[in-house]
């Protein structure tokens, strides 16, 4: 009997350690997913500043023909 407890406390054991891994995989999957996304975002960031830095030399160049006439 006590052989017997001692195996289902192994059994119950593994189960969490399976349990366990599978919460990881999940943790790590979400970590992935948000790690794309702010890669992502980054991504966008970066167009938007160049956006913004092409925008400043278009309206330097502007200033620039303004003044000259």
């Amino acid at each position: 009997a006590n052989n017997e407890l001692h195996l289902g406390n192994r059994q119950l054991y593994l189960a969490n350690n399976e349990l366990h891994l599978g919460n990881r995989q999940l943790y790590l999957a979400n970590n992935v997913s948000r790690l794309a996304n702010n890669v992502s975002r980054l991504a966008n960031n970066v167009s938007r500043l160049r956006n913004n830095v092409s925008r400043l030399g278009n309206n330097e160049q502007f200033l620039g023909n303004k003044l000259c006439i």
